[in-house]
């Protein structure tokens, strides 16, 4: 338990450590490298062939998480998990997933073409670094983190903490209030002697 919780901690902090990084390097050079013709052209390849890298490192961890149990409870073999799973990313993104991708996008901080490379590339480096060592951890807290590291390399004025206050009061309150859910629930579970 200890172990999880220093990797909740760390993974947003090794995300905002990659994202300032990252931009801080390349905000210098690659203009000067890249001319301006093609720039907008290679910024939208970096950002498409980022953005699949992060949805790879993500399904390899957090969607992992939930299969797991699928699988780890016996009621589906790894393949079937896997299937279950990846439907279940489709269903999620067409219904909901709007709202977290407006958060993302536009409310922490405006990202210029640049910055979403790198607080992507970033957010798919630190989760890749933990999937590698098997460590579940959470890749909104990476997104997060990057999103905030980049923003830090223009200054905290670009930031707006009131958002940022209010995810990590639900990072806090999330598994507090999973944990009440879940005990409960089994509590009743035993008393309806369904388990």
């Amino acid at each position: 338990m200890r172990d999880i919780f220093i990797c909740w901690i760390l993974t947003p902090l090794g995300a905002a450590f990659f994202g300032y990084l990252f931009f801080k390097s390349l905000n210098r050079v690659f203009y000067k490298w890249i001319p301006e013709a093609y720039s907008g052209k290679i910024l939208r390849a970096l950002i498409i062939l980022s953005g699949c890298y992060v949805a790879y490192t993500w399904e390899a961890n957090d969607v992992a998480n939930a299969t797991g149990l699928l699988n780890g409870s016996q009621i589906f073999d790894a393949r079937v998990s896997v299937l279950i799973g990846g439907s279940a990313i489709i269903l999620g993104i067409v219904t909901w997933g709007y709202r977290v991708i407006e958060t993302i996008g536009t409310r922490i901080t405006h990202l210029g073409p640049l910055m979403a490379f790198c607080a992507q590339l970033a957010s798919g480096v630190n989760v890749h670094l933990y999937t590698i060592l098997g460590i579940p951890v959470s890749t909104s807290h990476s997104i997060v983190g990057a999103i905030f590291g980049v923003g830090l390399v223009t200054g905290t004025r670009v930031l707006d903490f009131h958002i940022l206050r209010e995810i990590v009061i639900c990072w806090i309150a999330t598994p507090l209030l999973c944990g009440a859910f879940s005990y409960v629930f089994v509590i009743l579970m035993i008393a309806l002697k369904w388990i």
